[in-house]
């Protein structure tokens, strides 16, 4: 998908099979089509990006696999907030991926984001090297080396984890640029030792308690019937509105918020 020196060198990493590209989605709902920028993602193309803006990074979940644009989470939040919305996400990506992207643009001589909102992909996918190219390693597409780390020990996908939280918000606590990171998970697997962990590093984490107020919506009501629905999508973007009022009303440094 990109190449070592795309990962530590480019300002944004590139990816090459989606650049300048389109395609048409169809489904038994219906269809839509997406457009990718000239470094392959669904967003503005970084050359127009304004002075003030939000930066944004996550898995499928946060690209808006399955749906129109204007039906993402990314697109709902933009209006609610009137901002422009700079969106990394890509589907099937990891917290390495994610951490290292944002990284690679905010040491760029671009301007920084008013705000960041990352959406943590699941602790159990990695990065690995296939050759000179990097590949996304999932649970539902298991390759030999994701099924090694498997039998190893959970660690190997833990410490990728929370080494991608950690440096990244370590960067924007020095360099003072806000940042709410959200993940989807419930305690069921950010478990109380891995949030003590982030705790130390004065990390919070929102987890998806399953009560209102506190938790993601799931429907898997996309237009794909796997991904959520324009209503799920909407609901996050009202919840992480919420979010960010609260923190800006008691001035409090925002830290990761995985939910």
């Amino acid at each position: 998908m990109f190449l070592l020196e795309d990962f530590h060198n480019i300002d944004v990493i590139p990816l090459e099979q989606f650049k300048s590209s389109e395609e048409i989605c169809n489904f038994s709902k219906g269809y839509f089509k997406i457009h990718y920028n000239s470094y392959g993602y669904r967003t503005i193309d970084f050359s127009t990006v304004p002075k003030e803006y939000t930066l944004v990074s996550g898995c499928s979940l946060t690209e808006g696999i399955g749906l129109p644009l204007e039906q993402t989470w990314v697109s709902h939040y933009e209006k609610m907030a009137n901002t422009t919305v700079v969106n990394l996400a890509k589907g099937g990506s990891n917290a390495q991926f994610c951490s290292k992207n944002i990284l690679n643009w905010l040491i760029s001589d671009r301007n920084n984001p008013s705000q960041i909102i990352v959406q943590w992909p699941s602790p159990y996918r990695c990065l690995t090297w296939d050759n000179l190219n990097a590949k996304f390693n999932l649970n539902l597409d298991r390759s030999s080396i994701y099924n090694l780390y498997i039998k190893s020990s959970d660690n190997n996908f833990w410490d990728q984890w929370l080494t991608s939280i950690i440096n990244l918000n370590l960067y924007c606590s020095i360099k003072d640029i806000k940042i709410l990171n959200i993940c989807l998970e419930g305690p069921d697997v950010i478990t109380d030792y891995i949030t003590s962990i982030l705790s130390k590093h004065n990390i919070e984490l929102h987890l998806d308690l399953k009560k209102e107020g506190a938790t993601w919506n799931f429907d898997s009501a996309a237009y794909d019937n796997i991904h959520h629905s324009n209503w799920c999508n909407q609901k996050w973007a009202e919840r992480i509105t919420s979010l960010l009022r609260s923190r800006h009303q008691t001035n409090h440094q925002p830290t990761v918020v995985c939910s």
